[in-house]
């Protein structure tokens, strides 16, 4: 059995301290960083300090909707985290990070590790009102920039350039995206090896996402992997979408949880 630690969802402040507490793990052979730990300078501070302190265990990061939110499109900084890995010397030779499948082996079992944002497919219901808009996802989540001065600019604002603007969230925009990483997971269930452990980590979780409040969704329906890493919401339950797993928040207690694989 492979014994894996998740830290994720810990909010932090560019400049606050981590406590000691989260930055303590327990015997683990393999942690996951899922996300939403603060801004990604931030959450990268963290990952390498902890890098450091453990150099003899495996660290996955996975980037949630707080590290992502000031980029100009919707992989600047995935791709700028990708480019730095394969250049710098810093880079912390025990942190991963893709945007393809990782392949570990592990207690000579093998694992294959598919890191995605997550997108719900929110409720064709849903409107993009006033609900919508106090949502921590909306606060939190946009798709780009756009140039497209009509798309913001006020009614009695000058016909000049405004520079650019985010594309907020929308219900639409997260059905279409949810669909995008449907399709890749499709692909990656579909490339199945003997003995092989299947690991989806997603920062959103499927199980009532407190960032989306009362807004009726769905995620991933009718995908199998062998276990599904959450963010989110605190959850160990088996399912027919293989057993779902999330640790978030800080202290004591989320730092010595493991999940045995």
């Amino acid at each position: 059995m492979i014994d894996l630690h998740v830290i994720s969802d810990l909010c932090l402040y560019m400049y606050e301290q981590t406590a000691p507490e989260d930055t303590v793990i327990p015997p683990c052979d393999l942690v996951i960083i899922n996300g939403n730990c603060g801004y990604v300078k931030r959450t990268m501070i963290y990952a390498e300090s902890m890098c450091k302190k453990y150099p003899d265990t495996t660290f996955i990061l996975n980037l949630g909707m707080r590290e992502v939110i000031h980029q100009k499109n919707e992989t600047e900084i995935q791709d700028g985290l990708i480019f730095r890995k394969s250049l710098s010397e810093h880079w912390p030779k025990n942190l991963l990070f893709s945007n393809k499948p990782i392949k570990l082996t592990i207690k000579n079992q093998d694992i294959n590790i598919l890191c995605l944002r997550g997108y719900p497919k929110v409720a064709e219901s849903v409107q993009d009102d006033a609900t919508w808009r106090s949502t921590e996802w909306y606060r939190f989540t946009y798709h780009g920039i756009t140039h497209n001065q009509n798309d913001f600019k006020p009614k009695a604002a000058a016909d000049v350039y405004h520079g650019h603007f985010p594309i907020w969230s929308t219900p639409e925009l997260c059905r279409r995206d949810h669909d995008k990483e449907l399709s890749i997971i499709n692909t990656w269930l579909g490339d199945t090896t003997d003995n092989e452990t299947k690991v989806l980590v997603t920062t959103f979780s499927p199980l009532n996402d407190p960032c989306l409040g009362d807004i009726p969704y769905e995620m991933l329906p009718d995908i199998s992997p062998n276990y599904w890493i959450v963010g989110g919401t605190k959850v160990n339950q088996k399912t027919n979408r293989g057993t779902i797993y999330g640790n978030p928040g800080r202290g004591e207690s989320c730092r010595n949880d493991i999940l045995s694989i």
